[in-house]
Formats: structure tokens, C-alpha cells, sequence
């Protein structure tokens, strides 16, 4: 799995024309509660920016990334989600379910 590489899109071509079969990013989230579960230095449009530019350099590579659901998205930011990472021609999308490891992290969700 890569980082966004802090959005460095010479970076990101670098380690996609290195050989790889898979780019695999993760977006984590919605981009609605981006803010609230990613490092303040990542955020969803970067992240597109990343697999697109991946994708874009290295045609032939599969791009990849996964969001967690339980953090209290709603079934129209997920579809929304989908919609927005299939625009940027992301191959592959996993879902997880997100599990609270410790009491000191993010509480599981509920849609409201």
C-alpha cells in the first residue's frame, strides 16, 4: 500500500512506473468525515489525485483503494464515494468494517 506521498505527483509516478501490478491507496473514509478520521495532511481530493496520476502514468497498472464503513456514513456517501473513485478510474474498491481497537479511538458510527 502507498502513501499519498504528501499529493507529490513525481513521487507518485516514480513508484508507479516502478514495476508494480497493483497502485493501492487508501481513501479511508467519505470525504465528509475525512476530517475527522484521516491525518490532517491527507484528504479525499488528494488522494483521488494520487490513484488518477497513478493510473494515468502507468495505464496497464490496477489501482486499488479501501474505505472503512462504521464511522457513520450514510448509504448516499458511500454510493457518492464509489462514484467519485470509479470517475477516477480506480480499478478495485474493498470495504471494511471498521472495529474500534482501544477506547482512546474513534467510536464506531451510526448514520443519522
Amino acid at each position: 500500500r502507498s502513501s499519498d506521498l504528501r499529493g507529490d505527483l513525481k513521487a507518485v509516478e516514480k513508484v508507479a512506473q516502478s514495476g508494480l501490478d497493483v497502485y493501492a491507496h487508501n481513501v479511508e473514509t467519505v470525504p465528509e468525515l475525512q476530517r475527522h478520521v484521516r491525518d490532517p495532511r491527507a484528504n479525499f481530493d488528494q488522494s483521488i489525485s494520487v490513484l488518477k496520476h497513478a493510473k494515468s502514468v502507468q495505464p496497464d497498472i490496477i489501482s486499488k483503494t479501501s474505505i472503512m464503513l462504521g464511522l457513520g456514513e450514510t448509504d448516499e456517501q458511500v454510493y457518492s464515494t464509489m462514484k467519485a473513485l470509479r470517475e477516477a478510474d480506480v480499478d478495485c474498491l474493498t470495504f471494511g468494517q471498521y472495529m474500534q481497537p482501544t477506547k482512546r479511538h474513534l467510536k464506531i458510527g451510526r448514520a443519522h
